[in-house]
């Protein structure tokens, strides 16, 4: 099914919905006071918005035009975005990243769980995966939190031609408390 997505209301104020042209200048104004936050661990996003009109092109070009841009809004204040970028035709990318001023309350953890639900349910994928570069604690705890585990050897064929030194992982269903494809591993962040 291909469904199109208005908005997700998750909490009182707080509300994923599509990016659009108008919020431009929102997400400019995000990534340019978060250029040193977005750019740890070699994140291109910093690198790529350095205007305003590259973020409006982005939003009328865009680079994949099958890639669906959320926008995460606290009432009317931007905090960050979600993407879903389509894989092959079984599986597709989440990716995402929250200002700093927002790491706050589970925030991102609550959103990747919703739109990952959505991509299985309402959009028809199988799997939906994520790549994390190692260091990064924090993505990979919003995934562990979300129910994604580590890949083992058999994820293999996700990664990426471009970048060999991310770690993917894989939405895993809960299912009697076991992973429900060899692909899956616990993973805990203590």
């Amino acid at each position: 099914m291909n469904c199109k997505l208005l908005a997700i209301h998750i909490t009182y104020g707080l509300t994923i919905r599509p990016l659009r042209l108008r919020d431009s200048s929102a997400y400019f104004g995000l990534v340019e006071n978060n250029r040193e936050w977005l750019s740890q661990y070699g994140d291109e996003t910093s690198d790529k918005y350095p205007s305003f009109g590259s973020v409006e092109y982005s939003f009328v070009y865009p680079q994949n035009p099958d890639k669906r841009r959320y926008g995460i809004w606290n009432h009317n204040i931007f905090m960050g975005t979600l993407n879903l970028e389509p894989f092959d035709k079984d599986t597709v990318i989440i990716g995402y990243w929250l200002g700093e001023e927002f790491i706050r309350d589970g925030v991102m953890t609550k959103c990747v769980k919703i739109l990952t639900k959505h991509a299985i349910e309402d959009l028809g994928y199988k799997n939906v995966i994520a790549h994390v570069k190692p260091g990064n604690r924090r993505s990979r705890a919003v995934l562990s939190r979300a129910s994604y585990k580590l890949c083992n050897g058999d994820c293999a064929n996700y990664q990426r031609e471009d970048d060999d030194i991310e770690i993917t992982y894989k939405f895993c269903r809960k299912r009697n408390k076991k992973p429900h494809h060899a692909g899956c591993q616990s993973f805990t962040n203590d």
